[in-house]
């Protein structure tokens, strides 16, 4: 794993705040043989549909989401350690970062919201978002519900009384909506994977109304999957996001190629219905693959603690999925869940941080030729990777 600063996080975001971070000079470094094209990754897209001013501040400069999720219930590092690695994130080419606002009930069926443990407070939230913001970053924010007392998945919560937990949930989501007016967050998800109220179609209407009184920016729900015709309330948000957990193939470690086919033969033509059906753009707002092998099948299955490491297997799925999203004009970007330093050489986590996958990402999202070249090698080589971001001063 990489040293990382031992910098405080009050000094980091007073530095990046202040401009520190970015007063290296410009350097010009020899593009190296067999290197990636250096035109500007927008370049290599299809031409995508117009979209509203809200909409193009939520997916950023490249026009289309180019994220990553910074924080994970099963994690329990502070979300602010996640600050020292944002120049590097944005010297990879990613542009936004999505909090998730951890909200518990009590139950599977409990009727009632609160904050707990893995809820990022107030000023926590304030720090990430400004040295977010401070390193060219959009901000994200996202609640997801628990469930305390299983541990289940969201999706299968609900509660006994609809009335009751729509105005707790409300509330609660009224106050992180004021929240990010207040800091400038460019895209608020009203909702995330509750398949099992998805329907509740009046309710969510009345949900996303008062939000738009509180908050300006642009507006969604992540839904899962194929599970996208559950929701029948898409005409009131801006954009579309899926959770997309899609199977790449049964092999322990599928080629690039059988995942790629994977895409083209299934996902992409059920990405483009759903963009011809909604008439708005199209984002996978969560997506991520194990570094594992048998991580690819079903990759939001739970951790197998047993398998072996795949980080090229994870890299080939990261290129995949990005070869695909460049062909499909309905589709605006991705975010990946979850970045997080590599605890160790062998690290198994969603994380690309320290593994092939990372070099995937910066030779596809990068702005810096440089980058993108040293990236592009045959052979990940992270160690010039670091060299190379480090001579641009991060």
């Amino acid at each position: 794993m990489r040293p990382r600063s031992t910098v405080t996080t009050t000094a980091l975001v007073l530095a990046l705040t202040a401009g520190v971070a970015s007063a290296a000079p410009p350097l010009s470094l020899p593009t190296l043989p067999g290197a990636a094209p250096t035109a500007a990754a927008a370049d290599l897209h299809v031409r995508r549909a117009a979209v509203s001013r809200n909409v193009a501040r939520a997916l950023g400069p490249a026009g289309e989401m180019r994220g990553v999720v910074l924080n994970d219930v099963g994690v329990t590092r502070s979300l602010d350690t996640a600050i020292a690695d944002f120049p590097r994130l944005a010297a990879e080419g990613v542009t936004s970062v999505s909090i998730y606002l951890y909200l518990y009930v009590p139950s599977p069926t409990g009727s009632t919201v609160a904050t707990g443990l893995q809820t990022p407070t107030d000023p926590e939230l304030q720090l990430v978002t400004a040295a977010a913001q401070a390193t060219g970053l959009a901000v994200h924010f996202q609640p997801v519900l628990l469930d305390t007392q299983t541990n289940s998945w969201r999706g299968r919560y609900r509660p006994a009384d609809l009335d009751q937990f729509f105005a707790s949930y409300t509330t609660a989501v009224l106050h992180y909506a004021d929240l990010a007016q207040s800091l400038g967050v460019t895209l608020f998800y009203v909702g995330s994977e509750n398949e099992a109220i998805a329907g509740e179609t009046a309710r969510w209407r009345q949900v996303v109304a008062q939000v738009r009184q509180h908050y300006r920016g642009a507006l969604s729900y992540m839904t899962t999957g194929y599970a996208s015709s559950v929701v029948k309330f898409w005409n009131v948000l801006d954009l579309v996001a899926i959770s997309a957990y899609f199977s790449l193939g049964t092999d322990k470690a599928p080629s690039y190629q059988r995942m790629g086919a994977a895409w083209q033969q299934t996902h992409l033509p059920y990405l483009a219905s759903l963009a011809k059906a909604y008439r708005k753009p199209i984002v996978l707002a969560e997506v991520g693959y194990r570094s594992q092998r048998g991580g690819f099948s079903r990759p939001a299955d739970p951790d197998d603690k047993t398998a072996l490491p795949a980080p090229a297997a994870q890299a080939d799925a990261y290129r995949a999925l990005l070869d695909a999203v460049a062909k499909a004009p309905g589709v605006y970007g991705v975010s990946w869940f979850r970045w997080g330093p590599a605890t160790h050489p062998l690290d198994t986590s969603y994380s690309p941080a320290g593994k092939p996958a990372e070099c995937v990402l910066a030779a596809r999202w990068s702005r810096d030729a440089n980058v993108r070249a040293v990236a592009a090698l045959p052979v990940c080589d992270l160690g010039l990777l670091d060299q190379t971001l480090n001579r641009l001063g991060v």
